[in-house]
């Protein structure tokens, strides 16, 4: 085939979409351990979320993605969250909430025997006894002030000071023992089918959520901006963690192990790909071919092999 032969086989659309689908068939008949290698897959990865790189994206298409998804949403007012799952994933997530929740007791004794944990608790243990005391003082229980009392305001006063000194003396003692309880009352099976419950409670009550309004909840608990500002850096400084680098080039061995001996193609189609992605590649890359075929990176390509007149 001479020079001009091929040019005009590029230019004529249907031969070079022929002509790209050849190619693609013969690509994907390859073994993917052929194509791929972990290293480049990880060199990708590196490239795709360089810090600079993924700044730029995040400004040019999430920022504006979370403006136009508002928007979206505003029009949308009356889609609830259960209009996002089937009846199927509604019963078996409704299933899994109703399920009883087992705290580790462990975790809790060291949770409520914190500093700050002891302290809030210990003060709403000394308000509540307090407010008991007050109660009991006969001036409250037979009605009328200390001063109309006479004697009784003495005794009165007596007998609130004594009482608070006994309540202050059983909470010096009696705290630790009181937290270890607290703990053990919040890793029994009862709190444990209580937290099942108030689960599935949260789980009906969040399916007739309005998807704007969980947006809206959302776009004001957290700071949007500052979120997406560190992102760059978080990924970027992950990345760098040589831990999860050998993660990485670890699954993907793994994954080439499986289906590294596979032609790519087979790979694709179990996934519904192959065909479809041979379509369009066909559809868009043929005719790109005859505009290809007429300009001068072609003529300087295909002139190292033509023989001088």
């Amino acid at each position: 085939m001479n020079e001009q032969t091929l040019k005009a086989a590029l230019k004529n659309e249907a031969a070079a979409s022929a002509l790209v689908g050849l190619i693609f068939d013969h690509v994907t008949a390859q073994p993917v351990s052929q194509l791929l290698r972990p290293e480049r897959i990880l060199a990708h990865i590196d490239a795709a979320l360089d810090e600079g790189a993924l700044e730029r994206q995040i400004d040019r298409h999430l920022r504006p993605w979370f403006d136009r998804e508002a928007e979206r949403l505003d029009g949308r007012r009356e889609e609830r969250v259960r209009d996002w799952l089937t009846a199927e994933a509604i019963a078996e997530l409704r299933a899994l909430a109703a399920k009883p929740v087992q705290l580790d007791k462990a975790q809790i004794e060291r949770f409520v025997h914190q500093p700050g944990v002891k302290q809030m608790i210990t003060s709403v243990v000394k308000e509540t006894i307090e407010r008991f005391i007050s109660a009991l003082n006969p001036s409250n229980l037979f009605g009328g002030g200390r001063r109309g009392l006479g004697l009784m305001g003495g005794i009165t006063g007596q007998f609130e000071a004594q009482i608070q000194r006994v309540a202050r003396s059983f909470i010096d003692t009696s705290m630790e023992s009181m937290l270890t309880r607290v703990a053990q009352l919040m890793a029994s099976p009862e709190t444990a089918r209580q937290l099942g419950r108030m689960k599935l409670s949260g789980f009906e009550s969040t399916l007739e959520r309005r998807i704007c309004d969980l947006w809206q909840a959302g776009a004001d608990a957290l700071p949007r901006d500052d979120l997406l500002e560190i992102l760059p850096g978080l990924i970027a400084h992950n990345l760098s963690r040589p831990a999860l680098r050998d993660a990485l080039l670890d699954e993907v061995k793994r994954w080439l192990e499986i289906e590294g001996d596979r032609p790519l193609g087979e790979v694709m189609a179990d996934m519904n790909l192959r065909d479809v992605w041979r379509q369009e590649i066909v559809e868009i890359a043929g005719p790109l071919l005859g505009g290809f075929a007429e300009g001068d990176a072609f003529n300087d390509w295909i002139a190292q092999f033509v023989a001088p007149a």
